[in-house]
């Protein structure tokens, strides 16, 4: 059996646009957690003043609590597996 390298154009996750993607969505979230999300009263109901999180604490749990390296490597292999190899 023949083995076969094939590099495909990928340009990596640092300060790419699949990162910056990623990272659209926890400021998205972060967001809408701080603004209410809900209306004002069901947000005022399901969540009291001593529960609230600001921007800052919401980032922290969501950076440690992430798998980077898992949502990484699925994007990869969604790459690799609709790339064209001729």
């Amino acid at each position: 059996m023949r083995t076969a390298i094939v590099n495909l154009p990928f340009d990596g996750f640092y300060e790419s646009s699949y990162s910056g993607e990623i990272d659209r969505e926890e400021e998205s979230f972060i967001e809408y957690r701080c603004d209410g999300g809900e209306t004002d009263s069901d947000y005022e109901e399901h969540w009291p003043e001593a529960l609230r999180l600001d921007a800052g604490e919401y980032g922290n749990i969501l950076f440690g609590v992430s798998s980077y390296d898992i949502a990484y490597r699925k994007i990869a292999t969604w790459y690799a597996e609709r790339s064209t190899i001729c």
